[in-house]
């Protein structure tokens, strides 16, 4: 009995959120509500750079730079996310996992956050942000976990230090991988 109720306590432990790591999204989300909120009330505040502190009203200012935090913010969590549902799951079943909500991200922006920015069913311009970076992440971690940590160590040092190796390369509209540049770069 004591065993059965042992095993029934650290399952239960297992499948509960941790509270941490939803109080600092919904942190995040209130910043970022902010910031949508703040399109709304400074429209009228023509500027050409809101981050520039000497040509800015500072309430303007403030709410866009406390919002520089989220996207990192929910990447971070991304990946902290999928390392902890990995520590009760195999990887294949993490993979699978990462690669469904990956795909369905992408799905989402493409559809339901583009036809919220245009009001339209097939917009001229899509724009990829936040949910696209999110989901294309998750899918590349859905082929990353797999590797092993030497390997994952390797791909981040390249990532991170290697990325602004590739600023002088620049495409025009024109080339023929514009797209696939802008998106990767």
């Amino acid at each position: 009995l004591t065993r059965t109720l042992s095993t029934a306590s650290t399952q239960a432990q297992s499948r509960t959120r941790m509270l941490a790591i939803d109080a600092l999204r919904g942190l995040v989300m209130l910043f970022m509500l902010v910031d949508h909120v703040r399109e709304t009330f400074f429209l009228h505040v023509q500027v050409s750079d809101p981050m520039d502190p000497v040509n800015t009203p500072p309430e303007l200012f403030f709410t866009r730079i406390s919002s520089m935090v989220c996207a990192p913010v929910f990447v971070f969590l991304t990946g902290l996310s999928a390392w902890l549902y990995g520590q009760s799951h195999s990887p294949r079943e993490v993979s699978v996992f990462l690669l469904k909500r990956g795909l369905f991200l992408v799905f989402l922006e493409l559809t339901l956050v583009n036809f919220a920015w245009n009001a339209t069913l097939v917009p001229t311009t899509l724009w990829l942000q936040v949910i696209w970076a999110i989901g294309l992440s998750m899918i590349a971690l859905a082929a990353l976990i797999h590797l092993p940590r030497t390997a994952l160590a390797i791909v981040g040092v390249v990532i991170v230090a290697g990325h602004n190796l590739l600023d002088g390369i620049v495409l025009t509209a024109e080339s023929p991988f514009f797209e696939i540049w802008s998106i990767l770069h």
